[in-house]
């Protein structure tokens, strides 16, 4: 069963030096085109309808991290 929606979290591409934001470089695998931050703290649920398409995948490195601090946030 496919649930109707996802979690996601922003990102932003401005540096606010905080420890819950995730740094991810762009590459031509993640889709991004300059270095963004992962808002941990701003994680969501958007219906699975207003995602169009796919821009990238997020490399193992900077998944784990966000995972990790997602953890930390809710105290899991």
């Amino acid at each position: 069963m496919e649930l109707p929606f996802v979690i996601v979290a922003p990102l932003t591409t401005t540096y606010r030096d905080l420890l819950y934001h995730v740094e991810v470089e762009a590459t031509h695998l993640n889709g991004l085109s300059e270095t963004s931050f992962v808002q941990c703290e701003l994680i969501r649920s958007v219906n699975r309808k207003r995602l169009i398409h796919r821009l990238g995948v997020l490399e193992s490195d900077p998944s784990y991290q966000v995972a990790t601090v997602i953890k930390t946030l809710l105290n899991y």
